[in-house]
């Protein structure tokens, strides 16, 4: 009997070793980050065309399918939001979603928007997404906590319970768990620094694995160049203030109703040049075909980091005089916008008296010949 336990017990290290499932002392598993790696999209709450019906698998197939297609890897999928009244908005939807990406060989990350307000809560529903479970049995692949929402004041209890809710996630989860941080822009707290003062990339890099700065080139940039400087201080500024060289970064690439031809061109250009280990657009029903033609025709294969990738921090000064020569080019751009409109309205004033003119003469016809009909 002993020596069958014995051998029982050296079969299971033999195993063991053979699949590296030990480790040496003080070794820990590496989390996997597979699922923020290459091409991603996006789903939220509101996307409502996509979730009407939650127990129509093949609705749920149709989109994750069209996702495939444009050769998207995974799904940044919401399972709630510090607005709304459930701990996961419409569990069915996000079970179909869930199955139907991991049938066509996709990985889905699940996140939610805290708002710090209520910590307890905030932790809730941040685990009830990382533990939830579809109706086959199916777990999400990792999660991402979306970190922007400014309702607590001052900023140092924003910090502070930010701090506490990434520590007792990173707790919850162990060590070989991937957690993503979805975070603001550094280039963005550059342009708005009394934003978030003192935002704590540093401290957040303790509990996260991954960083995916929101690097929106939509809302300030429109030229290659602009988007291009954007994305790379987004990506730079990141490792930059997490103090880790090596960090891995997710690039969301803005939204993409505003996405234009040479600003995805730009995007695309420094997210590779920054060696940004994933990249996505903010979210997948409002990217258009001609954003998805330029994702198709960037350059495959593993992104190489180039020297020329530093954070290029501005100054106040610069940054001022920067945003005021934007709001002048708005100012410009609405101005000529409400001209063409008035020109247009007048046309169109100018032809609607043409029009009743035309109808007056033609009924004043129609009288003439029916009086000599008479």
């Amino acid at each position: 009997m002993k020596r069958s336990i014995a051998a029982i017990i050296l079969t299971a290290v033999v195993a063991a070793v053979a699949s590296g499932a030990l480790l040496s002392a003080g070794e820990t598993a590496s989390p996997d980050l597979g699922p923020y790696r290459g091409l991603a999209t996006w789903l939220d709450n509101w996307d409502w065309k996509t979730w009407q019906d939650p127990d129509n698998r093949q609705r749920a197939d149709k989109t994750i399918a069209a996702m495939r297609q444009k050769g998207v890897r995974t799904l940044f999928l919401a399972t709630s939001h510090h607005s709304q009244a459930a701990d996961v908005v419409m569990p069915r939807a996000v079970s179909q979603t869930i199955e139907a990406a991991h049938r066509h060989g996709m990985e889905v990350v699940a996140w939610y928007q805290p708002s710090l307000v209520r910590p307890e809560r905030d932790y809730r529903r941040a685990l009830a997404a990382i533990r939830f479970e579809t109706s086959g049995g199916e777990r999400p692949d990792s999660f991402a906590l979306d970190i922007e929402v400014r309702s607590v004041a001052p900023v140092s209890t924003r910090n502070a319970r930010l701090l506490r809710l990434a520590e007792r996630l990173r707790d919850a989860v162990g060590d070989d768990y991937a957690l993503g941080a979805i975070v603001p822009s550094p280039r963005l707290l550059d342009l708005y620094p009394d934003s978030w003062p003192g935002f704590p990339y540093r401290s957040l890099a303790k509990a996260f694995d991954v960083f995916l700065p929101m690097a929106y080139w939509t809302f300030h940039a429109t030229t290659l160049n602009d988007a291009r400087a954007y994305a790379r201080d987004s990506v730079s500024g990141i490792r930059e203030l997490t103090g880790d060289r090596d960090i891995p970064v997710h690039a969301i690439g803005g939204t993409a109703r505003q996405a234009t031809g040479a600003g995805m061109r730009g995007f695309l250009a420094a997210t590779r040049e920054c060696g940004a280990v994933g990249i996505s657009l903010y979210d997948f029903l409002t990217t258009s075909t001609s954003a998805w033609r330029e994702i198709a025709a960037r350059p495959k294969g593993a992104p190489h980091r180039a020297r020329g990738c530093a954070w290029n921090r501005r100054e106040p000064a610069e940054l001022a005089a920067a945003r005021i020569r934007r709001l002048e080019a708005q100012r410009e751009q609405r101005l000529e916008r409400r001209v063409r409109a008035e020109h247009a309205e007048q046309k169109e004033r100018r032809n609607e008296r043409k029009r009743r003119k035309l109808a007056v003469r033609q009924q004043q016809q129609r009288d003439d010949d029916k009086l000599k009909a008479d």
